[in-house]
């Protein structure tokens, strides 16, 4: 039966042993002894607001055949969250990443956000902030306040268009017919950032309109925000071994114990600060057009702007990274045993003293500009009573603009030391041999700009058609058309002024050649009209330089764009031009089973999906750019049924072949050459698909019409999954010009890391998830105006993550082992309402194969397990109180405990830290004003 939130009447029955068998507390014996009562008993209850939000849901997933997911809008323009991956991640099985404290992208059972479809309005879309290449959906590009509803579909059925592993995420914007009448509101938020300390605005409005007869109306929604952000991060650079050979190894080497020539040691150990500003706008239009009872036509349009200005300072001992002349053969180890700790656990030299070490001062800058623009018409025609027709058309176009400048002052050859034992890893000590405030004891050293632009447009075309046979059976039938293309360009220019055996004295040959304007003393005149004093979030004073004045005095072009200037010509790189597009056809037949079996109600599926791929990817490999094309082609069939055992008990159970395409940064050819941390990271345009066999089984109780108790199983058994294959190898063995280490501090003679993906064998998946929502039906007034919502998810995954020959099994990446939310609700009758949500995710992999596997040196061959983001833990709350049907305020404090977001190299007991972030407490005040 379909509640209806404002005035619903629902029956109870009783189901007293199932439930306290699975769930425990006051909260399930009371249920219990409430649905004891007799049947045909009616009850009335009104709910409003959060609680409404929670009725809609729950009647959204009832009704579906597949296993479905819903959040919907408390009210009109009031999305339950600020952030629609922060709602997403109440959901069971659903984790999310966080980028500048915000929610970004998504993981679903353990499938991270590259096997998750995202639809607009029902057409399939792409958004891209900056450095995104994959097909993952950037959800901080959009304001929660303009949507109306978002749907998780778990499952899969040969109607659902192909391309997802993990899940299909659909997104609804307003549209005037899913109001009655008129509706004007208003609303505004003033947040502040803890870390950023700086005031953020945050103003909404709907207006949706009709004219009487409701047959045309329109609908207008606006979110405009600017707000601040700042992460105090600790950053190690990776730790790394030294390899005891040519460069690789310290100064002293001859005079240290051996455990201190092979210990693991911070590469650049450093506080950075990331200050970020973003300017949002989001509008949404629809135009619904219904001149027959029989015909309905709808445009939307969507359009999402975000301007961010983003500095990010940083002191970095460089020279502990760099294994050329000028590196760490340079660096002495002070030998004293009183000056040094060695953990002999983790392999690693957690404090030192050292001398000979260049440390930077360096100057980050980023101005991005993301866009993000959609069309879409659709048509839903009845042809005949029994015969529907429905046609979708449109496009969408994400664009990210970004141009980054890193201005870099060095102070050569000083004494530097570290301490990771006292304030542990995240709150490392730093002592610096020299005046950091000072600018002359600075030279100007290396000068980079960077000029990137990613596009992504999707062109959807779908069609089709519904034939109501009789009351039992009906058949789905139609096809479909997405040409996809990702276009990827990037200019940038890196100068390193000085030699590196001779560094501060002598002019490197490359800036000679190239007539560079500098001179060994002018790079050397560093003054205060250059930058000024900055204070890093853990109170270290530094002098920092500002790009303007910087860049003019070393004659650095004006242009962003420049490709002529013989010393600062802007060119691609080993990666900077990448393009993929892919045409995707389908089409399906299923049909559809409405019937009873005894008094039992049943509805399933069963259809046949044809999908054919077609891609043409072009990347540059070395500076020559190489096209490669692909066709493949897969048939997946599936089957899905639900089974009313009663009007509150249901059971399902789906099994499907799934496909999800690589991610289009790995289908380039060519890569990218990273001289710093030794990588060459290569693209495969001969991938196949992930292809995958999916089963899910669920049972569901709705044991009231605001209560749920469900457990989910589901597996995935992975047939053809991709696996990054690493190798250490001679840089001369890659084939590629010299010309591209000329501005980082490799050398041609170093060994590189060669990544690049292969079509691996694949693996499994499985796990189960635990459900359980209703209000409290016992004690006071005040208790039973309150509620819980409580999911859990476990997860398991094994997956080949290298060759056949040379297995290596381990998790998926971005996948948990388990996550949890918990929400306690209360709303009552005189306008008042609160919640407070707990998350917890567990730890997951950022690498399958840790940094610390390598192939060369004192500890080539030993395996030690994962790179890991931490587990995370965190707590919002929001509190509102309604003086009338227009009015109404709240307060929300987001990230109340203020968790640091961790992640570390090597599980196998290593567990070094590499990163901390902490992105500090959110709090916002709002208002919201609806006209009557």
């Amino acid at each position: 039966m379909k509640i209806v939130p404002e005035q619903k009447k629902f029956t109870k029955n009783t189901l007293t042993l199932a439930v306290i068998a699975v769930c425990s507390g006051i909260s399930c014996l009371s249920m219990a002894q409430n649905n004891a009562k007799e049947d045909g008993v009616i009850e009335e209850v009104t709910v409003t607001g959060f609680r409404s939000s929670l009725v809609n849901s729950l009647n959204i997933k009832k009704e579906k055949v597949g296993m479905v997911d819903s959040i919907t809008a408390e009210d009109i323009g009031d999305f339950p969250d600020n952030n629609l991956a922060e709602s997403m991640g109440r959901i069971s099985g659903v984790v999310i990443t966080r980028a500048n404290g915000q929610g970004k992208n998504i993981s679903v059972r353990g499938l991270s956000s590259d096997f998750t479809r995202t639809r607009l309005n029902g057409m399939e879309a792409q958004a891209a902030t900056y450095n995104t290449t994959s097909r993952s959906f950037d959800f901080n590009l959009f304001a929660s306040e303009l949507f109306s509803r978002l749907d998780v579909t778990k499952t899969s059925e040969a109607k659902l268009e192909e391309g997802s592993l993990g899940a299909t995420v659909d997104m609804y914007t307003a549209r005037p017919f899913d109001y009655k009448g008129n509706k004007f509101i208003v609303g505004a938020k003033l947040g502040r950032n803890e870390n950023a300390d700086e005031l953020d605005p945050r103003l909404t409005g709907l207006a949706s309109i009709q004219n009487d007869e409701g047959t045309l109306g329109a609908a207008v929604s606006i979110a405009y925000s600017d707000f601040y952000t700042a992460t105090n991060s600790a950053n190690t650079g990776r730790w790394e071994a030294n390899t005891g050979a040519g460069n690789n190894k310290w100064k002293n080497a001859a005079s240290l114990p051996a455990d201190i020539n092979n210990a693991f040691h911070p590469r650049f150990p450093r506080y950075y600060n990331n200050k970020a500003e973003f300017n949002n706008l989001g509008i949404t239009t629809a135009l619904q057009w219904r001149p027959t009872d029989s015909t309905l036509l709808t445009l939307d349009v969507l359009h999402s702007t975000q301007d961010q200005d983003e500095v990010a300072p940083a002191l970095t001992p460089i020279s502990l990274s760099r294994t050329g002349t000028g590196g760490r053969v340079q660096t002495t180890v002070n030998p004293d045993p009183n000056t040094y700790t060695f953990d002999a656990k983790t392999n690693a030299l957690l404090r030192a003293q050292l001398s000979g070490v260049d440390i930077r001062s360096e100057g980050v800058e980023r101005h991005i500009e993301d866009e993000f623009n959609q069309y879409s018409l659709s048509l839903k025609q009845d042809i005949f009573d029994n015969f529907k027709l429905n046609l979708m058309a449109g496009r969408s176009e994400s664009e990210s603009r970004g141009i980054q400048t890193l201005a870099i002052l060095e102070a050569f050859n000083q004494d530097f030391s570290y301490d990771y034992t006292k304030g542990g890893q995240s709150s490392p000590t730093f002592t610096y041999g020299f005046d950091l405030t000072n600018p002359a004891n600075w030279i100007i050293s290396e000068s980079r700009l960077n000029n990137k632009t990613t596009t992504y447009s999707f062109d959807n075309f779908a069609a089709d058609l519904d034939w109501e046979i009789n009351d039992t059976f009906s058949v789905s039938t139609g096809a479909s058309r997405k040409v996809f293309e990702f276009d990827y360009f990037d200019l940038n220019k890196n100068v390193n002024f000085w030699d590196d055996s001779l560094q501060g004295s002598k002019l490197a040959s490359s800036v000679v050649s190239a007539g560079c304007p500098v001179t060994v003393a002018g790079l050397k005149t560093v003054g205060q009209d250059m930058g000024s004093l900055y204070q890093d979030w853990a109170g270290q004073v530094y002098f920092n330089a500002d790009w303007p004045a910087f860049a003019k005095s070393i004659g650095f072009p004006q242009s962003n764009n420049n490709t002529t200037d013989s010393c600062y010509k802007l060119d691609h790189g080993a990666s900077g031009r990448r393009n993929v597009q892919e045409t995707d056809s389908g089409v399906y037949a299923q049909l559809n089973l409405r019937t009873e079996i005894g008094s039992m109600q049943f509805l399933g599926n069963v259809g046949v999906r044809k999908a054919d791929t077609e891609v043409e990817s072009t990347g540059d490999i070395g500076v020559e750019a190489t096209t490669v094309k692909k066709e493949y082609s897969d048939t997946l069939p599936s089957i899905n049924a639900g089974l009313w055992l009663t009007d509150e008990i249901i059971v399902r159970a789906s099994w499907a072949e799934v496909m999800s395409r690589p991610s289009l940064g790995n289908l380039t050819p060519g890569g990218t050459v990273d001289g710093f941390n030794r990588t060459y990271t290569a693209g495969n345009p001969g991938l196949d698909p992930y292809r995958a066999k999916a089963t899910d089984i669920s049972t569901e109780w709705y044991f009231t019409e605001e209560g749920l108790l469900s457990i989910a199983y589901f597996e995935k058994d992975i047939e053809s999954f991709p696996a990054r294959i690493d190798v250490t190898v001679p840089w001369t063995a890659l084939g590629l010009p010299n010309s591209l280490l000329s501005s980082t501090p490799a050398t041609p003679s170093d060994m590189f890391q060669y990544k690049s993906l292969q079509n691996g064998v694949g693996g499994k998946l499985d796990g189960w998830e635990l459900q359980y929502q209703a209000p409290f039906q016992f004690g006071p007034q005040w208790l039973q105006d309150s509620g819980v919502i409580v999911n859990y998810t476990s997860i398991s995954s094994r997956v080949n993550n290298g060759t056949e020959a040379a297995p290596v099994w381990g998790r998926l990446v971005d996948q948990a082992d388990e996550s949890y939310n918990l929400t306690l609700w209360y709303e009552n009758d005189a306008g008042f309402d609160a919640r407070i949500a707990y998350s917890h995710t567990g730890d997951s992999p950022t690498l399958a194969i840790s940094r610390f596997n390598v192939s060369s040196g004192p500890r080539a061959g030993i395996l030690h397990g994962e790179d890991l983001r931490d587990a995370t833990d965190f707590v919002d709350a929001k509190i509102g109180y309604k003086f009338n049907d227009s009015l109404s305020v709240s307060f929300e404090i987001l990230n109340i405990t203020d968790e640091t977001v961790r992640t570390s190299m090597g599980s196998d007991g290593y567990n070094l830290e590499d990163t901390s972030d902490q992105s500090g407490r959110q709090f916002y005040l709002g208002l919201q004003y609806k006209f009557l």
